[in-house]
């Protein structure tokens, strides 16, 4: 995160995969990285601290909905005992952060029913998770909107 930033991207909780890699998305089967690489004209390929720079430098930021919780596998349904990070102090250190793409409604339902009075611009967008049985071209699509925040 940095003072540039002005579109916040939430997810829920990191999967298994992502656990074990210690990235955002690290699911190869997550089509996050290819959507964010196809919409900033970057690299899929390039190591991953590189595309977190990328999507940085083009003002986007990354967290999670969820500092804490417990699940089975990698489903958000089966997320239990959520403990939510704190927005109010988030928001009052990046006060630039404008616009809330929620990757997926759980993401959002949980934005929307918490901190949703802390921001007006807080989109529903659809997982780039697997379980999300819908095309890279379909969900693409759907994700064109962050280009119309990131002028």
């Amino acid at each position: 995160m940095n003072e540039r930033c002005i579109i916040l991207i939430l997810g829920t909780l990191p999967g298994i995969k992502s656990l074990e890699k210690q990235e955002y998305y690290g699911n190869d089967n997550n089509c996050f990285w290819r959507i964010m690489m196809m919409l900033l004209h970057g690299n899929c390929e390039w190591e991953y601290s590189r595309r977190l720079r990328w999507v940085l430098k083009h003002r986007i930021t990354l967290w999670d909905v969820y500092e804490s919780g417990l699940r089975a596998g990698s489903a958000d349904a089966t997320i239990k005992n959520p403990k939510l990070n704190n927005f109010e102090a988030f928001f009052k250190i990046y006060p630039q952060v404008k616009h809330v793409l929620c990757n997926g409604r759980p993401a959002w339902y949980a934005f929307r029913d918490y901190f949703g009075h802390l921001r007006e611009n807080i989109h529903y967008l659809p997982s780039t998770s697997p379980a999300l049985a819908r095309s890279l071209e379909w969900k693409l699509e759907s994700w064109r909107i962050l280009k119309r925040f990131n002028q």
